[in-house]
C-alpha cells in the first residue's frame, strides 16, 4: 500500500488543472474590468455646454452689444464631473439678428455690470471690482469697428468708496455715477478725478441714467426725479408716476420708461397729473436699456427664460434676441 486513499481497493487518481488556462482567463477578466474602470473615469466623457447673455446695451449705432458666456462641463457616464471650463467674452448683434460681431474682447477674469455704450463716440464702458454691494471702478473699451483703432483702447476709473451705478452723459463727455448717497459726475477720459463734481445729495438713491436729453433721471426707493447736470431744475414726480430704473426717451425727452412693480411703463413728465402707463405687465426683464432710435427696449433675463429680450415700446411685443 502506499499513501494514497483508496476508493474501492483503487487510488484515487490525481486531476491535473490546466494552470496555464486558467491564468489567462483570470488575465481576460481583470483586463476587462480595467477597461470598464476606465471607462466610467475617464474615458468617453460627456461635453455639455450651456450659453448665458447678459448686461446688453446699445450702441451709438443701433446695435445690441452683450456679454456671452460659454459654461463647458464634462462629466463620465455616471453623471460624475471630470473637467470645468467658464468663459465671458463680448460681442454684438444687431436688433434684426444679424451682423453678429466675433468677439471683441473677453471678460472673463473682470466681469462687465451694465455695459453703456457712449452716445457720441466708439466706447463701452462697465462697472467691475464687485465688493459688498458697490463697484470700485468703471472700464471703458474700444468698441470701433475700424481697424486698428484710433485714440484710447482702454482705461479704467477707480473710485473709492465705490459706486453703484452709472452712466454716459448725452454729450459723450462726462461720466454720471452715484458714490455715497451722491450723484457726482466727471470727465469720461479723467482718470484721477480732477474733474469730479457733485450734482446732488440725495437720501436713498438707487439708480441713474442719463443717455439722452439735458436731464439725469434718478430714483430712490419711492421717487423718480429729474434734474440738470448743474444740480438745478430737481422735479420729484408724484408717487403715482414712480418708476425706478428711470430713463429718459432720446425722442421725447419728456417721458420716462422705468419698472412699476412688475409692469414696464412710461410717465409723460410734463403731464399735468403724470401717472404711468403700462407698456408690458409682468415684466421679468433686467436693467431694461432704450435704444437710440426711441423704439425698442432690450434687456436680459435669467433662469430658465435666460437670453437678451427686445420690446417694442409701442405695442408692448417682446421677442428673444439670443
Amino acid at each position: 500500500m502506499t499513501n494514497d486513499q483508496l476508493v474501492n481497493d483503487q487510488p484515487i487518481p490525481k486531476v491535473q488543472f490546466p494552470i496555464g488556462k486558467l491564468k489567462i482567463g483570470y488575465l481576460l477578466v481583470i483586463g476587462i474590468w480595467a477597461l470598464v474602470i476606465t471607462a466610467l473615469c475617464g474615458c468617453g466623457e460627456i461635453q455639455t455646454n450651456n450659453r448665458y447673455f447678459y448686461s446688453p446695451a446699445w450702441t451709438r449705432g443701433g446695435a445690441v452689444i452683450y456679454v456671452a458666456a460659454l459654461e463647458t462641463i464634462g462629466k463620465d457616464i455616471l453623471g460624475n464631473r471630470l473637467s470645468y471650463s467658464y468663459a465671458e467674452y463680448v460681442q454684438t448683434i444687431y436688433p434684426a439678428g444679424t451682423g453678429e460681431s466675433s468677439v471683441l474682447f473677453t471678460v472673463t477674469s473682470d466681469p462687465a455690470y451694465q455695459m453703456s455704450c457712449s452716445p457720441t463716440g466708439d466706447y463701452v464702458a462697465y462697472m467691475g471690482s464687485l465688493d459688498s454691494g458697490v463697484y470700485g471702478k468703471i472700464t471703458i473699451r474700444n468698441i470701433s469697428t475700424t481697424s486698428p483703432h484710433t485714440g484710447l483702447e482702454e482705461a479704467a476709473l477707480k473710485f473709492s468708496p465705490g459706486i453703484s451705478s452709472f452712466d454716459w452723459s448725452s454729450d459723450g463727455t462726462k461720466i454720471v455715477y452715484i458714490q455715497s448717497g451722491q450723484i457726482r459726475m466727471r470727465n469720461w477720459n479723467d482718470f484721477t478725478g480732477a474733474t469730479d463734481v457733485l450734482v446732488a445729495t440725495v437720501t436713498g438713491l438707487a439708480s441713474l441714467s442719463w443717455q439722452y436729453g439735458s436731464r439725469i433721471a434718478y430714483a430712490t426707493a419711492s421717487v423718480t426725479s429729474l434734474i440738470y447736470s448743474d444740480g438745478t431744475g430737481q422735479l420729484n414726480l408724484p408717487a403715482a408716476a414712480f418708476v425706478s430704473v428711470p430713463q429718459v426717451l432720446s425722442t421725447n425727452t419728456q417721458e420716462v420708461f422705468g419698472l412699476a412693480g412688475t409692469a414696464f411703463c412710461s410717465v409723460d413728465a410734463s403731464a399735468g397729473s403724470p401717472a404711468t402707463v403700462e407698456v408690458k405687465a409682468s415684466f421679468t426683464g433686467l436693467l431694461p436699456r432704450l435704444s437710440p432710435d426711441g423704439t425698442t427696449a432690450v434687456y436680459s433675463k435669467s433662469g430658465e427664460t435666460t437670453g437678451i429680450y427686445l420690446l417694442n415700446l409701442a405695442t408692448g411685443v417682446e421677442t428673444k434676441l439670443k
